[in-house]
């Protein structure tokens, strides 16, 4: 028998082992009423969040629209059931400008933005080192660092930010000869 990460853990399903993915564990909770928690991944698509009773589902901007929807429909099915969205403010992702234009219009959506320098957590190493990868594109540190909504989207990595490097040197082409 595995030992437990605490003892209000009461049983853990594995998703798989390496690296360790739960999709189920069972929380014994101090009122000694058990919370039954299953883990879904986006990977597993929509389907596995059809006909579910949800009552708290936590997605990030990676999550696809489908998935977004049916988690969302899930939410609405449920009294009380609350959505949260972690992320990068990434504008054009449709869903997500939704949630942020809901926020800024009712009551029924809250938005926070937290900046990555005040979390006492940090890893400043890192921060110093993403100030320098972005040195050249403050419009990315901001999103990254002060939670300040820019347009983009799908992943946002280093070598797909557009630099003068990306630029290729004029080339004639003479399209009548058909030499390129």
């Amino acid at each position: 028998v595995m030992a437990l990460p605490t003892t209000r853990f009461e049983s853990i399903n594995w998703l798989g082992k390496n690296p360790e993915k739960p999709m189920y564990f069972c929380i014994k909770r101090p009122s000694g009423k058990k919370a039954h928690v299953y883990v879904h991944t986006y990977a597993q698509g929509r389907r596995e969040f059809q006909g579910q009773t949800i009552q708290l589902a936590t997605i990030d901007e990676e999550c696809n629209h489908d998935i977004y929807t049916e988690i969302w429909a899930r939410t609405l099915a449920s009294n009380g059931a609350r959505l949260i969205v972690a992320a990068t403010p990434i504008e054009g992702e449709e869903w997500l400008d939704k949630i942020r234009e809901s926020a800024e219009t009712s009551d029924n959506t809250s938005k926070y933005r937290f900046k990555t320098i005040d979390n006492p957590m940090v890893n400043k190493t890192s921060v110093e080192e993403m100030q320098r990868m972005y040195k050249d594109v403050p419009e990315e540190l901001e999103m990254r660092l002060l939670g300040i909504p820019r347009l983009g989207s799908a992943l946002v990595y280093s070598d797909r930010i557009f630099t003068q490097d990306h630029i290729i040197s004029y080339a004639q082409c003479d399209v009548h000869s058909g030499n390129y």
